[in-house]
C-alpha cells in the first residue's frame, strides 16, 4: 500500500519534514493490521537527500527479511 499525505499528517507524526516543511523521502514497512494505527513499523528509511532512496532490490530484500516473502 502506498500512502498519500497531502495534509502532511504522517510526515509530521514521524518527524519527516525539514525546516521548510518539505518532506524527506521515506519508506516504511509495516506489519499488516486491520487499522493503520494498529500497525507496527518493521523497518524504515529516511534521508535528507531526496536523491538517495532504496532501490527495488533493496526493498525486496527487506520484505523477505522481515516478512519471509519472495
Amino acid at each position: 500500500m502506498f500512502l498519500s499525505d497531502p495534509k502532511l499528517e504522517a510526515i509530521n507524526a514521524y518527524g519527516l519534514a525539514n525546516a521548510k516543511a518539505l518532506p524527506h523521502p521515506a519508506v516504511f514497512l509495516l506489519n499488516k493490521a486491520d487499522v493503520l494505527t494498529n500497525s507496527k513499523v518493521k523497518w524504515m528509511y529516511a534521508s535528507q537527500d531526496y536523491r538517495k532512496r532504496p532501490d527495488g532490490e533493496q526493498l525486496k530484500q527487506k520484505v523477505i527479511e522481515f516478512f519471509g516473502h519472495n
